[in-house]
């Protein structure tokens, strides 16, 4: 085997690759870009999460909303907001028997026919109140409710405002 001078000569460097240096930095631009990427992705997840908690919680609050109305109008007399164990409660007067809404400070509850019995339609509620509005010629009633905030969500709680006007026997 022939060698020549130039491989002999300790001061020639003759480059045929990577250094060990030079991989060892690959290695930590891709490891920061990964922690980069990934901490992203956390943070989009965790938002999606938020969505579709709000999506649902909106969605039974529209949906307790809208019932509250239906049995509002179905009622056959005028409504009426009677306090009862230091709590506000709406009773709807129906063909058979009562609807009765109620806050208890979590959540609305409802109770219906002739053993009443609450059944929570709505937790986590922050605020509730039923207001009856007296007009020209028409009693309405207005339902106003906050959802309670979630623990890290830093935008302002959801409110909803249902209105009714009752069809029997609510005139001023």
């Amino acid at each position: 085997m022939k060698t020549t001078l130039r491989s002999l000569d300790p001061t020639c460097r003759h480059r045929s690759g990577f250094m060990l240096i030079e991989v060892l930095v690959y290695v930590a631009v891709l490891f920061v870009i990964l922690g980069l990427a990934s901490a992203a992705f956390l943070r989009t997840l965790d938002q999606v999460r938020t969505l579709r908690r709000t999506a649902e919680d909106v969605t039974r609050a529209l949906s307790a909303g809208e019932r509250w109305r239906a049995e509002l109008r179905a009622a056959t007399a005028s409504p009426r907001l009677v306090l009862e164990e230091n709590l506000p409660s709406l009773h709807l007067p129906m063909s058979d028997g009562e609807v009765i809404y109620r806050f208890d400070g979590h959540q609305v509850l409802r109770a219906s026919g002739p053993e009443p019995r609450w059944v929570p339609i709505l937790p986590g509620v922050g605020k509730s109140q039923f207001i009856e509005e007296r007009r020209e010629r028409v009693v309405s009633w207005r339902w106003e409710l906050e959802l309670e905030a979630r623990r890290l969500d830093r935008r302002p709680p959801t409110q909803f405002t249902f209105q009714a006007v009752p069809t029997g026997g609510s005139k001023p």
